[in-house]
């Protein structure tokens, strides 16, 4: 469950600032995207690359999801948008 929020969060953090959307926006949007983002990928892992659909995969998309989109809000968003107000 909170592998679901962090990553649902951490997505939304990529796709809209912090000025952009309210709390109440963020939440809703980060369970839309804990929902459908793994849910495509983990479907593109079974049908084109054969990987079996298990319970280890879904953690590791979520893990992966999770890490990335923080890295990616956190390090790259910052230096090219340096305007953007630190979280």
């Amino acid at each position: 469950l909170i592998l679901f929020i962090a990553c649902g969060y951490s997505l939304s953090l990529v796709f809209f600032r912090q000025e952009d959307v309210d709390a109440i926006e963020r939440i809703a949007f980060g369970i839309a995207f804990a929902l459908f983002i793994p849910a495509i990928i983990v479907l593109f892992l079974n049908l084109a690359a054969r990987i079996p659909f298990t319970p280890l995969l879904v953690y590791i998309v979520y893990a992966a999801l999770t890490v990335i989109s923080l890295a990616y809000s956190k390090l790259v968003l910052k230096q090219r948008f340096p305007f953007i107000e630190k979280a």
